[in-house]
């Protein structure tokens, strides 16, 4: 049977919905206060969708990988002088033919409240051999379910495509179980809605 959330699956249909809700608020904040890159950085944007988040970032060496091809193809025709896109399992990239070097920075946009609690640990471990020895960071931004929350944000994260969206303690447990340091916070200003995300950096 036809689903409405066939629909997000085209790329150009994903980017106006986003759009829509507000999304270049969401990627300006999350690059200049949370992402934060220094030019040169090497970044990796795991579930890179359209490849949008390197439009916000300064002069970096991204990379952007996701599963849908119908992605991917956007993204590089879109971004290809920014960056490099690669249709890739971001729980194989040491064992991919790519050859791939050190991050200083990862992100997983809306990634984690799609995988179960064990497939999102594998990520972060990949993500863990992935980064820098010193100084990597991980970022990770998804919805959440929190005490007080807005009853349209909460309605949204119940209905959303990913049906692992987690409580804020549930997500810090699990990246506090591959990474030494996790900081977390909620924020509902994000979207021109009521949205709430939390936003984790993990590193050692």
């Amino acid at each position: 049977m036809y689903s409405p959330y066939q629909l997000l699956n085209n790329p150009v249909f994903y980017q106006w919905f986003q759009d829509l809700l507000g999304d270049k608020n969401f990627r300006d904040f999350i690059a200049a206060h949370a992402i934060r890159p220094r030019p040169g950085d090497r970044v990796l944007d795991i579930g890179c969708g359209t490849g949008i988040l390197v439009s916000h970032l300064p002069d970096v060496d991204y990379t952007g990988i996701d599963l849908n091809p119908g992605n991917i193809e956007h993204a590089q025709k879109k971004y290809g002088n920014r960056g490099t896109f690669h249709c890739t399992d971001a729980s194989r990239l040491q064992t991919d033919e790519t050859g791939w070097q050190p991050f200083h920075i990862i992100t997983m946009v809306g990634v984690a409240h799609h995988l179960p609690d064990a497939t999102l640990q594998e990520v972060l471990r990949e993500c863990k051999r992935m980064l820098v020895p010193q100084g990597g960071r991980l970022l990770m931004f998804d919805p959440c379910f929190h005490e007080g929350q807005h009853p349209l944000a909460r309605f949204l994260a119940q209905k959303d495509r990913g049906i692992y969206v987690r409580r804020p303690e549930e997500y810090e447990r699990l990246c506090a179980s591959v990474f030494a340091r996790v900081h977390a916070g909620i924020r509902q200003d994000l979207y021109r809605i009521p949205y709430s995300f939390l936003l984790i950096e993990a590193s050692d």
